[in-house]
This record gives structure tokens, sequence and C-alpha cells, in this order.
């Protein structure tokens, strides 16, 4: 089974709760499985296990005291990193509870319905409004990507015929 695939319409109860399906449970490994939620600038919480989130503040960890002491830019990205990130464990009834200021910022503390996406390393909790306009977002940039595709292809033939 490939693990983080799929796509899950839920409910998040007023506590903040989101009952996992059990691919998902069974893909972080069941309940009391250490997790951490972090949110993401593109507007929604993302779900990784522990150990991928500490390779992912482990990445360029070796000059990490050198760039924290001499770049902004590497401690505006630690502080994003960290501070936009929470410990979560999945209870025994295979639920999450999601922090308040998290549900906030992904547009999900004023609705329950929830999308619940696949991402080869964790899961991301989009609402479902968010979630319509990322995939119109994505859908109107392959058509972008595949008529500029197209268009070198043109360029490309149209070259190749005149230097016949």
């Amino acid at each position: 089974m490939i693990a983080f695939c799929g796509y899950d319409r839920c409910s998040i109860d007023s506590s903040g709760r989101l009952k996992l399906s059990p691919a998902v449970l069974a893909d972080f490994g069941g309940t009391g499985a250490g997790l951490v939620a972090r949110c993401l600038p593109e507007g929604c919480i993302a779900v990784y296990p522990e150990a991928y989130f500490q390779k992912m503040r482990q990445a360029g960890s070796e000059n990490s005291a050198v760039l924290a002491a001499s770049s902004a830019l590497y401690r505006r990205n630690l502080r994003m990193l960290n501070a936009m990130s929470s410990p979560v464990t999945i209870s025994p009834q295979g639920r999450i509870t999601l922090p308040a200021d998290f549900r906030k910022l992904a547009g999900i503390d004023q609705t329950p319905d929830v999308v619940v996406v696949g991402v080869e390393v964790g899961v991301e909790i989009w609402s479902l409004q968010r979630w319509n306009e990322e995939q119109t977002r994505i859908d109107d940039h392959m058509a972008l990507r595949d008529e500029l595709e197209m268009k070198r292809d043109l360029e490309d033939l149209n070259k190749n015929d005149e230097k016949k």
C-alpha cells in the first residue's frame, strides 16, 4: 500500500478534533502515535509523523549555529518552522486535536467541513472552500504550463522547418 495517498471529506468537532480515517491512522502507525501539526503558508494544516518533522528540522543543521548568528533569513525560517508547529497525538478514538490558532489561520475555525489530503509524507487538512480554490489554482497552472509547453514545441518545429 502507498502511504499518505487519497482524499477524505471530514468534519472537525467544536473542540477542534478530527477523526482520522482507518487508512490515515494506519499510515501514521495507529493510536498513540506522535505527530506534528504545522500551519503552512498555503492556508492549510499539515500533519507529519514526528520522525519526518525531525528530519525537516535537521535540514542544514550542520551549520545552524553559524547561520542563526549571521542570517536573518535563516532565523526567520526557524521561526516559521517552529512557531507554526505543535505536537499532537492520536487519541484512542483515532482523533487528533488541532490547535485553535492553527484552525483560525487555516480558515477552519468557522466551518466543520474539511478535506484531508495525502501528500506522501503526511496529510494536509484544508477547509473545503480553500481546497476548492487550491484545485482551481492547480488547474489554471497546469493549463498554462501545457499551453507554454505546446508553444515551445511548435516554435521548435518551426525552427527545424526553417533549417531545412
